[in-house]
Parts: structure tokens; sequence; C-alpha cells
């Protein structure tokens, strides 16, 4: 599992160089999208973003966006934990949700993830990365325009998944 968190930066991206295996269509990943932002600045001017683009044959696409703001307040569960240095026990998740992007067109590629901060540097957001792998069939969530909303899915519960190696 990685783990990308907009503790120490403004901005945080982390990129990976991918060989696509033959006659695969599908990058399938696994995220967790971790906040600090929601008791006190969901629906406001401090909306944390997370980005996912492809980057391949010289140019840059965004295949998924989305924010603090974007995802309705309902679906961020309170995990109880302190997770982020100097925070407190305001940390809230959405739960696994699973990402499927068509890499059908390309040889190989960088996965970018990004994620940043707005407005504020005192409550951080992160975003876990899990079970990324290639696959033939599109998965429970297509590649969606850059603006598009998340599903609503079941969440999980918290700790994240336990797991001892790093993909």
């Amino acid at each position: 599992m990685d783990v990308l968190n907009r503790s120490f930066a403004t901005t945080i991206d982390k990129r990976r160089n991918i060989k696509i295996p033959s006659n695969l269509r599908y990058l399938r990943l696994d995220f967790d999208f971790v906040s600090e932002e929601i008791l006190n600045f969901w629906g406001s001017e401090f909306d944390d973003t997370l980005v996912f683009n492809i980057m391949a044959n010289g140019q840059t696409h965004e295949v998924f966006r989305t924010s603090v703001n974007r995802i309705p307040r309902d679906r961020w569960v309170d995990t109880g934990y302190d997770l982020f240095p100097g925070g407190d026990i305001t940390a809230h998740h959405i739960g696994w949700t699973e990402l499927s992007i068509d890499i059908s067109a390309f040889n190989s590629f960088v996965l970018e993830v990004r994620i940043w901060d707005v407005g504020d540097s005192e409550f951080d957001s992160a975003v876990l990365l899990d079970n990324i792998r290639f696959t033939e069939t599109r998965g429970a969530m297509p590649m969606q325009p850059a603006t598009a909303e998340l599903p609503s899915v079941p969440t999980g519960g918290w700790p994240p998944r336990n797991h001892t190696t790093s993909h």
C-alpha cells in the first residue's frame, strides 16, 4: 500500500513509470481519500484536491479529479484517529473506492497521483493506494471525465487494509 500525504508540502505528487503487459486494457486500483478538513471546513474554500493523471506520448491526461467538497458530506466516515503530525482526531475517509482506467492506447505510461492543500496548511489530506493491477475487463468505476462525481459505494472500516507489502 502506498500513502501519499500532503502534511509537509503545499502540493505532493507521486509518479510511477509503468510498462503495460500485453493484451491487458485496464489499469485498476483502489484508493481511499483521507482528510482532516471535514468537520470544520467541508463546503468552504479549504478544498483539498486529489487528481490522477496518465502521462504518455508527451502528453498529460487528467483521468480523475475530486476534492473534499465534491464528495458528499455524508460519504465521509470518521476514523476516530489522529492520522497526521500535529493534528487532532478529526480525520475522515471515504472508504476504499475502485478506479478503472482504459490504458489500451498506450504501450507504457506514467501514473501520476497528486494531492494538494487549498487555502490552509493546518489540516491535512492524504490518499492511500492499494490493489494496483492490470486487467482485461473494466472494473466497477470506469475512467470518468475529470469532473465526474464519485459513485455511492459502501465505505470500508478503519483502520485501512492490513498489508505488509508495498505496491
